[in-house]
């Protein structure tokens, strides 16, 4: 198997900021690597979630509206 190549652009390209990636790119191992890209990943699935609440929020006052407007009617 062919070894992967972590490179700053890429890792700037998936959200890391430069510091975290600079960090990445010094680990000796990819164990280490694989360390700090899981700790980098855990805020941004966080501010995932959490952007999908407000989303289902927003839908859900959508959808309620609608149906005060249709008389609870399908449309």
């Amino acid at each position: 198997m062919e070894a992967v190549q972590v490179d700053l652009p890429g890792l700037r390209c998936a959200g890391l900021s430069d510091a975290e990636a600079e960090a990445v790119l010094r680990c000796a191992t990819p164990q280490e690597q694989i360390r700090l890209l899981r700790r980098a990943r855990g805020p941004l699935l966080e501010e995932i979630h959490r952007r999908q609440q407000t989303l289902d929020r927003l839908d859900c006052l959508l959808y309620r509206l609608r149906q005060e407007e249709t008389g609870g009617k399908r449309s």
